[in-house]
Parts: structure tokens; sequence; C-alpha cells
């Protein structure tokens, strides 16, 4: 179904090729479709092709939605509103990691990534260039305002990141 949705998009937006500098490393992408719906991959290999082929930064959240208050806060008020979803649609390629109780990873992926990454509380969300360096880190919750208001800073280089 994914395919078919991809190919479906692709034709109704041709892409129109562009070189763009991304985290330090130039890439070949295309342009963002109007029409693109950003999902949550649970796992980063789709999402780094999707990054590279658009030029688009990754944010990979590590959260804990069955145990943690503060990833249900996350999720019900900022990445569940229209206006993060309206803007992860042109800007970002989404990852998340929901560890059970515990903090139990639900792949070995996700376990090794928390681990590189040095994750050690919930939730945290990283962005990533999509060659998977580290561009910011951050946690905890915020308005969708203030959260856009940061990825949008960070990735335009307006604001030191946090590491």
């Amino acid at each position: 179904q994914e395919d078919q949705d991809f190919i479906k998009q692709t034709l109704a937006n041709p892409p129109k090729e562009e070189v763009k500098e991304q985290a330090g490393e130039v890439a070949m992408t295309t342009k963002v479709p109007d029409n693109r719906k950003a999902r949550w991959f649970s796992k980063i290999d789709r999402a780094k092709d999707e990054a590279k082929q658009f030029g688009l930064p990754m944010l990979v959240l590590f959260t804990g939605t069955d145990w943690c208050p503060y990833c249900v806060k996350l999720e019900n008020d900022v990445l569940s509103k229209k206006e993060f979803k309206e803007f992860a649609n042109k800007s970002l390629v989404l990852v998340r990691y929901d560890f059970a109780g515990g903090g139990q990873a639900p792949h070995r992926e996700a376990a090794e990534s928390s681990k590189e990454y040095s994750v050690n509380s919930y939730p945290t969300y990283l962005l990533l260039g999509a060659d998977g360096k580290l561009i910011a880190r951050g946690g905890g919750s915020a308005s969708p305002e203030t959260f856009i208001q940061w990825v949008d800073m960070v990735t335009k280089g307006k604001v030191t990141p946090s590491r």
C-alpha cells in the first residue's frame, strides 16, 4: 500500500531536482510534494531513505506512551495537533521508538539507538540529518507552536542546538 501511495503521489507531483546542503552533506533531493503526509516510521533505515530523498531532517522520538505521563502529554499536546502535523508534512521525517514500561525497547534497533544517543529519560527527541548525525536533542513537552519554532530555528541554524 505504501509503495502504491508513493507512486500515485509521485505521478501527481513530478519531482523537481535540486541540490540541497543537509547536515554538512550535499545530496540530490526532490521537492517535497505539497500533498505529502508525514508518517511515523518504527525503524530508521526507511526514514533515512525518505530524509535523503527530500532533504529533510529526521525527528526521532524515544517515548513510552503506555507508562510515561510526560510522553502522553507530548503526544496529546503537540504530536497529535493539526499544527504539528501540517509542519511535519513539509519539514520532517518522523521516527518513533515506543518503549514499554521500565524502558523495554520495542526492538533491537531502538535499543541500539537509545544507547548510541545516550537516551536516559522519556520523552527524548532528536533531530538528525539524513546521514544520521545529531543536529539537536530535546525532551519534555511544549505547545505545538513552541515545538515547531524550536525545530525550525535549530534546523535553520538560528539557535545553538542542545546536545
